[in-house]
């Protein structure tokens, strides 16, 4: 009997123990002051960062579900576990820090991908309306993994190698490679090389704008589904065995661009597909 009153005490404690914690103002995870009732989340405890508060970690954190209003930095050295759900409203910083990527991220806000190496695996990924920008270090998409956020490349390299479906995509600098045949509702390519294998469908509107030939190389194919538009010198330079589609229903447009590439390249338009060039040239050597 006594036995048992001390299993109930002990159960009755733990229920109590595990709360909704939110920050009381910007600072660190590890500092009290940073939290209500100065009160650092452990283990179990709901975690929600107030808009207008920045919090920070560079060690080793845990909580069950998280919520971001605010903003959060995951700095070098930090691993944050959550055993919950996880939703970004406000800014989610990766500066080197990692938290549990083993589950689907609810997206309404930022993830910033800034440096380091990021893995996403088996059950992760990101969900919403909201962006995922990576400027530095290398992402990896991987099998099992998804995003069906709006996306954006500044720098470094993102290897899609499942095939990844975000809703509007920017790719402005950096590498996009990877093995897996994504789909993009459209697409802002001003400067990114796009590279690996597999194939990038891009249903709706395709746009590029200012001066250089954009990067097409590997064995990476480029369907164009909708209306691509070429403007201001911007085309397309091909290399190894690279390829652009235009596919039916399809449109290709080019103000001063210029196609370029090689015997082992090609530039095809399916029946129904339609090419213009108001000047420049379009050239496979």
């Amino acid at each position: 009997m006594k036995q048992l009153s001390i299993l109930c005490l002990m159960l009755h404690f733990q229920a109590l123990s595990a709360a909704t914690i939110e920050s009381a103002t910007s600072g660190n995870w590890n500092l009290g002051t940073t939290w209500v009732n100065g009160i650092v989340p452990m283990t179990g405890d709901d975690v929600v960062v107030v808009a207008g508060h920045t919090v920070s970690f560079s060690d080793a954190r845990s909580c069950a579900s998280l919520t971001v209003n605010g903003t959060l930095n995951a700095n070098t050295g930090g691993i944050l576990t959550q055993s919950g759900s996880t939703t970004i409203a406000g800014i989610l910083n990766l500066n080197g820090g990692a938290l549990d990527f083993s589950q689907v991220f609810n997206l309404g806000g930022s993830c910033n991908i800034t440096s380091s190496t990021y893995n996403f695996g088996s059950g992760g990924g990101f969900t919403g309306s909201g962006t995922v920008t990576a400027s530095g270090g290398t992402t990896n998409f991987n099998a099992g993994s998804s995003l069906s956020t709006n996306l954006t490349l500044s720098g470094g390299i993102l290897n899609d190698n499942i095939g990844l479906s975000p809703n509007a995509v920017t790719l402005s600098n950096g590498t996009y490679g990877g093995t897996g045949n994504p789909s993009f509702t459209s697409l802002n390519w001003s400067g990114t090389t796009i590279t690996g294998s597999g194939t990038v469908t891009v249903s709706g509107s395709l746009t590029s704008v200012g001066n250089f030939r954009r990067a097409l190389s590997g064995s990476k194919e480029l369907h164009i589904g909708g209306a691509a538009s070429f403007t201001g010198s911007a085309g397309i330079q091909m290399s190894g065995t690279a390829k652009v589609t235009v596919l039916s229903g399809g449109s290709f447009g080019s103000a001063f661009g210029t196609i370029s590439g090689t015997a082992s390249n090609s530039f095809e338009v399916l029946a129904g597909g339609e090419v213009s060039f108001v000047s420049g040239t379009g050239s496979i050597a």
